[in-house]
């Protein structure tokens, strides 16, 4: 995992990657999320690159159905 000093904006982009599958890349950028998130009260941004399998946008996608109904939890395509 690698992270950039922090910039004039007070952001932070965070990269967790690895060529090897299974590793753990969602759970840990899933789980750093929301830590982020619930616990340091910060606004974040989670990119899925693993364009085959999305992980992470199926994770959210059936947490979403089953938990939340609502504008405010919508999943955007960008």
């Amino acid at each position: 995992m690698k992270t950039s000093d922090q910039q004039t904006s007070g952001s932070w982009n965070i990269s967790i990657c690895n060529q090897k599958g299974g590793v753990g890349k969602s759970a840990l950028t899933t789980l750093l999320a929301s830590y982020l998130h619930y616990i340091c009260k910060r606004k974040v941004l989670v990119v899925d690159c693993d364009y085959p399998q999305w992980s992470i946008y199926t994770q959210r996608s059936r947490e979403l159905e089953i938990k939340f109904i609502g504008s405010y939890f919508e999943i955007r395509n960008i």
